[in-house]
């Protein structure tokens, strides 16, 4: 898996963070934030809900530009993380309805982590100077199809 999110990212110096499993049930959401912290470089969200019927509910919504992100079975979202990276869990509003999904994170390893992630951290600033596209900060793969945000 390390190497997929280093061929996808192009940054080789990553390495695994934290992981976490979800489930969200009616009535729940999570509040906007970034993830942004020194340690965290690229996050991650992998859904693994089947017959999602409202696949609105539970959705990852990117707050600049407003862009929905549903919760489909078996896609991964991948995204830089930074103080552009504002996003939000979408409220599970039907009764039945669950959100299942492991989201984490990867860091810089090794002795090099810090001049990598300054140097990381120069480019996705850059990256996000004087746009609010997201096109370039999030990947989304949905089984065998990798597409950029707008065109999913």
């Amino acid at each position: 898996v390390l190497d997929l999110i280093q061929e996808l990212t192009g940054i080789p110096e990553l390495i695994a963070g934290g992981f976490t499993a979800t489930w969200y049930r009616a009535g729940d959401f999570l509040m906007p934030h970034t993830d942004d912290s020194q340690e965290k470089v690229v996050a991650v969200i992998l859904y693994l809900t089947k017959d999602f019927e409202a696949l609105s509910e539970g959705a990852l919504v990117w707050c600049n530009p407003h862009t929905v992100l549903p919760s489909r079975f078996n896609s991964l979202i991948l995204f830089l993380v930074g103080r552009h990276s504002r996003h939000l869990v979408d409220l599970v509003r039907s009764e039945n309805g669950k959100r299942l999904a492991v989201s984490g994170w990867f860091r810089f390893g090794g002795q090099k982590g810090a001049a990598a992630y300054d140097k990381w951290f120069e480019r996705s600033m850059r990256m996000s100077e004087g746009t609010n596209s997201t096109e370039r900060r999030v990947l989304v793969i949905n089984g065998e199809r990798r597409c950029k945000l707008r065109s999913c």
